[in-house]
Formats: structure tokens, C-alpha cells, sequence
């Protein structure tokens, strides 16, 4: 019984909206503390409302990297990214957005398409990111980009 609660939270938390339920409506920027980025082949990035972040990839946890103190201007991350989602889609080929709100309120959820912003902001994060293991980071940017190149 446990287990199925935490599974059916985890897909409503990443997935977006449950069959037949409307979209909610996106946070106000003052009530989002986080924005998590997820790629169809398993990049995530998180930015944090001070500007630093995360960039981690694949589902082990070991693949991580800090992404220091003011490389994003989070209201401008949350102005591009607010006018680019949209309720559906899914994780296999959408780029997952995430806006969890700082009062620990229900996460919103929602995709787009728009790989230039996300390539962008993955970018971003590269040239700020203290990874703990460089050379698996850069191996992995060079063969599974976040983004990949068409």
C-alpha cells in the first residue's frame, strides 16, 4: 500500500496533470522556490531562486554537479520558461518543467518543446558547474547531450 502512494506521488509530481483533471493554474513567481528542468534522456537542472543550482543526470545520483551562486536570474529563468509550457505532453519527448512553490504547496508540472531555452539554461548551468567527477560530466555532455543537436 506504501509503495503504490509513493509511486502515484511521484508521477503526479513529474508527470503533470492525472487523466480527466484541469490544469492548474502556474504559481506566482513570489511563491516558486524552485524550478527542475528534466530532459526526455535523463538530464536534470534545478535552479534555485538565489541563482545556483543544480545539474544532475541519470537516476543513480552519482552523476552530479553544483552549479554555483548567481548564474541564473531566476525571475528572467521564470518569465522564459512560464511563457513556454503548456499542460501536456510527457517525460519521453517534452522537456519537463517543474515550479515547486517555497510553502511546500502543490508542485506544477507542465512541458514544452522549446529546446532553445532549455539548451540555453543547461548552458548556463556548464559554465558554472563544479561537477565531482569533470571528466564523466564532459563525457556524458559530448555523447547524451541534455539538448541534442539535430
Amino acid at each position: 500500500m506504501c509503495t503504490r502512494f509513493v509511486i502515484v506521488v511521484c508521477l503526479v509530481s513529474f508527470a503533470g496533470m492525472l487523466p480527466g483533471e484541469e490544469p492548474r493554474p502556474l504559481p506566482a513567481l513570489a511563491e516558486v522556490s524552485l524550478i527542475r528542468i528534466g530532459t526526455p534522456n535523463g538530464w536534470w537542472l534545478s535552479i534555485r531562486r538565489n541563482g545556483s543550482g543544480s545539474v544532475n543526470f541519470g537516476s543513480g545520483g552519482g552523476d552530479v554537479a553544483a552549479v554555483n551562486g548567481r548564474a541564473f536570474d531566476f525571475p528572467a529563468v521564470y518569465a522564459s520558461l512560464a511563457a513556454a509550457v503548456h499542460p501536456e505532453g510527457n517525460m519521453g519527448d517534452s522537456f519537463s518543467i517543474a515550479f515547486l512553490r517555497s510553502n511546500g504547496g502543490a508542485t506544477v508540472s507542465q512541458f514544452t518543446d522549446r529546446a532553445e531555452i532549455v539548451g540555453t539554461l543547461f548552458s548556463t548551468a556548464k559554465e558554472h558547474w563544479l561537477p565531482v567527477n569533470k571528466q564523466r560530466f564532459d563525457e556524458l555532455w559530448n555523447t547524451q547531450p541534455p539538448v541534442p543537436k539535430k
